[in-house]
């Protein structure tokens, strides 16, 4: 999702597309998914924002309390039968950084409705620590 103050957003994306990665928000990737030249391609999708509609997201129980978790990443593994890679950032020492990947559903269209986004919360309630920067969710497209 874009960043209510756009230049601030504008700053972020240019730092994470100085290595070629481009940035687009859930409007439209699905353009940049169907573009011949970024096939095949991985899809990082940052789970750390607020889903933008009660009505949109699904609830669950996360840290004892009654939560709404965005359901993109669900939905696009089921649109594009893609597995889902979870993955956290921790920081070792000043400028060094340690990826931590965990295979979080391999055939996404063989489980129900919610498993994925269930796994996912799992993972963050076991995995929540102060030292742990970052955690995401990959999407892996086959050939």
């Amino acid at each position: 999702m874009p960043l209510t103050q756009a230049s601030l957003g504008a700053e972020i994306n240019n730092k994470r597309a100085r290595l070629g990665m481009i940035v687009t928000d859930s409007k439209n990737y699905k353009t940049e998914i169907g573009k011949p030249e970024n096939n095949p391609f991985a899809l990082l999708i940052l789970g750390d924002q607020s889903p933008g509609s009660v009505k949109k997201s699904y609830w669950t129980h996360f840290l004892n309390q009654t939560t709404a978790f965005t359901f993109g990443t669900e939905m696009i593994a089921n649109s594009y039968n893609l597995p889902v890679i979870y993955y956290t950032v921790q920081k070792v020492k000043r400028g060094y950084y340690e990826l931590e990947f965990k295979l979080l559903c391999a055939e996404p269209l063989s489980l129900q409705y919610g498993e994925i986004t269930e796994k996912y919360v799992h993972f963050l309630e076991i995995l929540y620590h102060p030292e742990i920067l970052e955690m995401h969710l990959l999407l892996i497209v086959k050939k």
